[in-house]
């Protein structure tokens, strides 16, 4: 089957990008045809050696609906978001289209209100207006921003309408879509990780008492991925007498404020930000940690990292937020701790260590949950 994936852009940022690679891959190991259509392409050999073919159509649909002729695209497939909406509400009239969902969908693409970091489980409205300022869930103070985040969201619903089929990343982004009026029925939760069999787990290594405990965040430096509180909890950690290092990789808008918080917390010696690591070599800080952390206060959709660390043998501590606690459910090794509270956060890490004087057969395993498998659930007819 010729599949054309649609993404807003597709370059080195982040989780999802990571996905269309993943999954380009896996599509040509099937038999299938792919290319990713976007509004620009960059660094993307961060990912990998394989190339995936990729298109720029440029900014009208219509281009974008003769690249998909000339493509000779049977199914589209588009990686939800803002930009790409008025595309695949376009290309709909002509192809096929599905859509996977990797986040969750408001106005300000957060759900997060900023005045005490609580996450918004409210239908999306002109409130929202209200709420972007009171609330602070927006990101931009300009009353233009706010408008055109709103209409964004109101074409993102639009045109998810018009998709045959629409595949959340966790259950929480498909709660999420239904409370927006996407019908449930429509709605199904895949395995972002692509597996068409249970996962090869490396065994769990959990960190043995009398050594500082290394701990590893990885990803975006954005205020949402709470490494805030990964930063007090190790400043509790200190407090309490525990020794512990802590490697931050990745960059973003807030480093500057994290870098000053480490400061004010006197952890310049505790914890080193590592800067932005390529794709292919974050494994080496993976083995040289003892716990990934996992500190999202928005509802994380179901970020890769925590799969791809347990993978490597890493247990990994997640807050309690969007769909973060479903991993516990497909893996062992996933440990869930109280939203936004740093001490929490610190209790369960010391708690982690603990856990290697408990005999593997008494460890508590997880009941695994069915979800679709993307490739074989789209390419089998719609």
């Amino acid at each position: 089957m010729n599949i054309l994936q649609l993404t807003d852009e597709y370059n080195a940022a982040g989780g999802m990008e990571r996905f269309i690679y993943n999954l380009s891959g896996k599509l040509a190991e099937q038999g299938h045809r792919t290319a990713v259509a976007a509004f620009g392409v960059a660094g993307v050999e961060a990912w990998g050696d394989s190339l995936v073919q990729t298109i720029e159509p440029g900014e009208e649909a219509e281009a974008w609906r003769q690249a998909a002729e000339r493509f000779g695209a049977e199914l589209i497939m588009w990686h939800a978001g803002p930009r790409t909406a008025r595309i695949a509400e376009h290309l709909a009239r002509y192809v096929p289209v599905v859509a996977t969902v990797h986040g969750v969908l408001c106005p300000s693409g957060m759900r997060l209100f900023r005045d005490n970091d609580a996450i918004c489980t409210k239908q999306s409205g002109i409130g929202c207006m209200l709420n972007w300022y009171a609330r602070r869930c927006g990101t931009d103070a300009s009353p233009k921003a706010a408008w055109n985040g709103y209409t964004a969201h109101k074409h993102m619903m639009r045109a998810l309408g018009r998709c045959a089929r629409v595949y959340a990343v966790s259950r929480a982004v498909q709660s999420f879509l239904v409370l927006e009026g996407v019908a449930a029925g429509k709605v199904r939760v895949f395995d972002n990780t692509l597996q068409q069999q249970e996962p090869e787990l490396q065994p769990l290594q959990l960190p043995s008492a009398g050594s500082p405990l290394k701990l590893l965040y990885v990803g975006r430096l954005v205020y949402s991925k709470g490494v805030q509180y990964l930063l007090r909890a190790v400043h509790v950690l200190g407090k309490r007498g525990i020794p512990v290092e802590c490697s931050i990789v990745g960059d973003g808008w807030y480093e500057p404020e994290l870098r000053g918080l480490a400061a004010s917390l006197k952890l310049e010696q505790t914890v080193h930000f590592a800067g932005k690591v390529s794709g292919k070599g974050i494994g080496e800080w993976y083995a040289a940690s003892d716990i990934v952390i996992v500190p999202s206060i928005w509802p994380d959709p179901a970020p890769l990292v925590v799969p791809e660390a347990r993978t490597c043998g890493k247990p990994v501590v997640v807050f309690e937020a969007g769909g973060l606690p479903e991993w516990a459910e497909v893996l062992d090794g996933v440990f869930v701790t109280e939203h936004r509270t740093p001490e929490a956060l610190a209790d369960t890490i010391v708690s982690v260590r603990k856990q290697s004087a408990v005999p593997d057969a008494e460890r508590k395993r997880p009941v695994r949950q069915q979800r679709v498998n993307l490739i074989r659930d789209v390419t089998a007819g719609l």
